[in-house]
């Protein structure tokens, strides 16, 4: 087990921002997802002791995050959010400077810049760098070494669409290839979906589900199909359904029977698709049932 958090909560004066939260990471790539304000950075803080709780517990490789907190760094990257570097010295040196703070071979410097895209641009200075080379050296600072795990907080929110994409498809092949673990923290979900395993899900202070995407997706969504033909009110009275804008929606997945019956018939089947949810739909369907 990667991380363990255990009835933490966390007051600013009167405010409660965590709630008595409680969830566990195991090995993979973790979505920590919820609105803004829902406490994730926060709990991020936390784990990475740059706030005390003012309950509860929280483990990274079975370390205490208050009083092992030296140990733990010495195993995992971070990327900040809205992270700030040095803009008058060049990459190199600034990648060089935490080398050497991690007691790392320089050598990895080159490897992994060349890993996420920026090594041609070593030898600039940062201020001269775009937002997207800037969220790649410090993508790069945080896989230095090769941690165990990497914590990424709102790494995607000064990039463009491409950009969005790259930086995502780096943290696939990473994981894949080296793997490292990631806890992603966003409220961009679309993007997230394309790398994560597995989500915990947080809102006002709460945890309210966690685990694997598709064991999640069975509990609390339908895979449904749309059918469209030229009867769509006979489909519906003879296989259910709902019918909303031309099309019949069927949440039965044992409908093909009667709907080649409504075929015999003379209606003439136009489309017939399967939709799945996707994590946009199933993080509404945990508000939703939490509420």
């Amino acid at each position: 087990m990667l991380i363990e958090v255990g009835n933490l909560v966390k007051f600013f004066r009167n405010v409660e921002a965590l709630k008595g939260i409680d969830f566990t990471m195991n090995k993979g790539i973790y979505g920590l997802i919820g609105p803004n304000g829902a406490g994730k950075s926060t709990t991020i803080k936390i784990l990475l002791d740059l706030i005390k709780p003012s309950y509860g517990e929280a483990y990274i490789f079975g370390m205490d995050c208050q009083k092992d907190s030296f140990e733990i760094k010495k195993r995992i990257g971070v990327l900040h959010e809205n992270s700030r570097f040095p803009g008058r010295i060049t990459g190199r040196e600034f990648l060089e400077y935490v080398g050497k703070l991690k007691d790392i071979d320089l050598d990895d410097i080159e490897r992994k810049a060349e890993a996420v895209g920026i090594k041609d641009a070593l030898d600039r200075k940062i201020e001269e760098y775009s937002a997207g080379m800037m969220q790649r050296i410090g993508l790069a600072q945080s896989l230095l070494g090769d941690p165990e795990l990497v914590i990424l907080d709102e790494p995607t929110s000064n990039l463009d669409p491409l950009g969005r994409m790259e930086f995502l498809e780096i943290i696939k092949k990473f994981n894949r290839e080296n793997g490292t673990n990631f806890l992603i923290c966003t409220h961009i979900l679309s993007e997230l979906e394309r790398v994560c395993d597995s989500i915990i899900v947080i809102n006002n202070g709460k945890v309210l589900d966690y685990g694997k995407i598709e064991d999640m997706m069975e509990k609390y969504c339908r895979t449904y199909y749309r059918v469209k033909s030229s009867d769509n009110r006979k489909i519906v009275e003879r296989i259910g359904g709902e019918l909303k804008n031309d099309y019949v929606y069927v949440y039965n997945k044992d409908f093909l029977y009667d709907l080649m019956g409504c075929v015999k018939e003379g209606v003439t089947l136009y489309s017939l698709e399967e939709i799945k949810p996707d994590l946009e739909y199933l993080f509404k369907k945990i508000i939703e049932v939490s509420e």
